[in-house]
C-alpha cells in the first residue's frame, strides 16, 4: 500500500492564509504548477521548496518500519532559514553554561499544509530559529498528532497525523545540534485541576505513550527528553482549606508524576506562574515544607512565567524580592530554573497584558535585554549568598516559536506589525537567505 503525504514548504502569502479564528487552511482558488523536475513548486509567480514526499516504509510482515527519518530539508544548513534575523545573545561567552529554551505549541510541524500558527512554523524552521539562537531545548506539543508505531501496526496509517518515525527523525537532527526535545503539555482555568486526580492518570498515559516512542529509538539522540507541563491552574481558592488542599493536590501529583517519568528514564519539568510565595506550604512525608522546595526536590527544570519586558523585571519576578523564591529553592535543591519571556504578538492580547511582552518593545530592545538577563544569572551565581548559588542551573525560555519568529523578523524597536508584516516581503525573504 502506497501511504504517500507531501511536506512543503508554503510561501508567506501562503503561511498567512489560514484563519486566525479556525485556524483551517484557505480554500486555494489555483492549482500550483510543479517545475518538470519536482523539485519546484509556483504558486501565483513565486517559488517554494518541495520536499521529498514521505511513505512510512512497510516490512514484509506487514508492519511498519520503525527506523526514525528525516522528512524536512535534506540540505538543512544552519542560517539556511533565519537568515539575517537579529540572533539573541542569551548563550553567548559565559552564557553558554545556561539553559535555553524554546516553547512551540504548533502541532503541524512534520504536515503539509498550512494549520493553527501565523508563521506556518515548520520543522526546517524551527530548528534554524534553534541552532541560530543557540537554544538548546525545545518544548514542543506533540502527543495529541503524533501516531505512534504499535498504532499503525493495529489500525493502519492515519494521514491526519505525523509518524513517530518522523518526530524521531526530527529529534535525532535536533541531537546533531546539541538540542533536546521535549514533549509539552499543558492547560489552564479550573479545567487544569482535574490533572491533580488522585494517582495522576493524564501524566501516567503521556508517560506511556513516550516510552513507547522511546522504546523504538535505535540510539538515545532519538528519545524525547521528557515530559514538560503548563499547568496554570488556579491553585489560590476563595477559601483557606480548599486554597490548601489544591496544593497539596497539586504537590502529590508532582511527586507521582516523577516517579513516573524516573521509572522510564525520562525528566520532568513544569512552568509555574512567578507570584507563587514561599510562604504556601504542603505536607510531603509527614513534615510541612515549602511547595516551592518539595517542587524543585522532584523536578528536573522549573520554568518561571516571568512575563515582563525588561530583564530587571523578569529577574525579579523568582527572587525574593517579589515574595517569591524559586531561585533560591532551585540552588539548594539543583533545579534547573529558568526565567521564561513572553513575545506574543501585541494584537492578540488585550490592552491589559500588553505590557508584559516583548513584541511591544521591539526585536532590538528583546536582544538587549537578553544579554542583560545573562549577565545577571552570571552575578547571581558569581554573588549570591544563597546556598548552592555558585553551583545553580538558571537559563531562560522563549514563549514561543511563531512569536519569536515574527518578532525577530522585524528588525528595531516597536511591535511586529502582522498586517504590514503579510504584505511586505522583506520581513520574509523568499528564498532564504543561504
Amino acid at each position: 500500500m502506497k501511504l504517500t503525504r507531501i511536506i512543503t514548504l508554503s510561501l508567506a502569502a501562503a503561511m498567512i492564509a489560514c484563519s486566525l479564528a479556525s485556524c483551517k487552511p484557505k480554500e486555494k482558488e489555483k492549482t500550483p504548477e510543479v517545475s518538470e523536475d519536482g523539485k519546484t513548486i509556483i504558486w501565483e509567480g513565486e517559488k517554494a521548496l518541495v520536499k521529498e514526499a514521505y511513505s512510512p516504509k512497510m516490512n514484509d510482515d506487514g508492519t511498519v518500519d520503525r527506523t526514525a527519518v528525516w522528512t524536512g530539508d535534506p540540505d538543512f544548513k544552519p542560517g539556511k532559514y533565519w537568515g539575517n534575523r537579529p540572533k539573541s545573545p542569551f548563550r553567548d561567552g559565559e552564557g553558554e553554561q545556561f539553559t535555553y529554551g524554546l516553547w512551540c505549541w504548533s502541532t503541524d510541524l512534520f504536515m503539509p499544509n498550512c494549520a493553527d500558527n501565523e508563521a506556518a512554523m515548520d520543522m526546517n524552521m524551527v530548528l534554524d530559529q534553534c541552532v541560530s539562537n543557540k537554544v538548546n531545548e525545545i518544548y514542543l506539543s506533540m502527543l495529541s498528532k503524533v501516531q505512534t508505531a504499535d498504532n499503525i501496526d493495529k489500525v493502519g496509517y492515519d494521514g491526519q497525523k505525523y509518524t513517530e518515525m518522523e518526530l524521531r527523525g526530527f529529534i535525532k537532527k535536533c541531537s546533531e545540534y546539541g538540542i533536546k526535545v521535549y514533549a509539552l503539555e499543558g492547560e489552564g482555568g479550573e479545567a487544569a485541576l482535574k490533572w491533580f486526580a488522585p494517582g495522576a492518570p493524564r501524566t501516567k498515559r503521556m508517560v506511556q505513550t513516550i516510552a513507547a516512542i522511546n522504546e523504538n529509538a535505535k540510539s538515545d539522540d532519538e528519545k524525547i527528553a521528557g515530559l514538560h507541563l503548563d499547568l496554570e491552574a488556579p491553585l489560590n481558592a476563595s477559601g483557606i482549606a480548599e486554597t490548601k488542599k489544591r496544593y497539596q493536590d497539586a504537590a502529590d501529583f508532582f511527586t507521582t508524576t516523577a516517579k513516573y517519568c524516573k521509572d522510564v528514564g525520562i525528566k520532568l519539568q513544569f512552568d509555574i506562574n512567578a507570584w507563587t510565595q514561599e510562604t504556601s506550604m504542603v505536607t510531603i512525608d509527614g513534615k510541612e515544607i515549602p511547595y516551592l522546595d518539595h517542587l524543585t526536590k522532584v523536578l528536573d527544570n522549573l520554568t518561571l512565567m516571568a512575563y515582563r519586558n525588561t530583564a530587571a523585571q523578569q529577574w525579579t519576578q523568582g527572587t525574593n524580592a517579589n515574595g517569591s523564591s524559586e531561585v533560591k529553592f532551585g540552588a539548594k535543591n539543583g533545579c534547573n530554573i529558568l526565567t521564561g519571556a513572553e513575545l506574543s504578538l501585541v494584537y492578540q492580547m488585550s490592552k491589559g497584558e500588553r505590557f508584559i511582552t516583548y513584541d511591544q518593545k521591539g526585536s532590538k530592545h528583546y536582544v538587549d535585554e537578553m544579554a542583560k538577563l545573562r549577565d545577571t544569572l552570571l552575578d547571581y551565581k558569581k554573588t549570591s549568598a544563597d546556598p548552592g548559588a555558585k553551583d545553580a542551573r538558571l537559563g531562560a525560555a522563549i514563549h514561543h516559536s511563531t512569536s519569536f519568529w515574527l518578532l525577530m523578523s522585524k528588525a528595531g524597536d516597536g511591535p511586529a506589525d502582522f498586517n504590514k508584516w503579510q504584505i511586505d516581503s522583506k520581513r520574509w525573504p523568499w528564498p532564504p537567505e543561504k
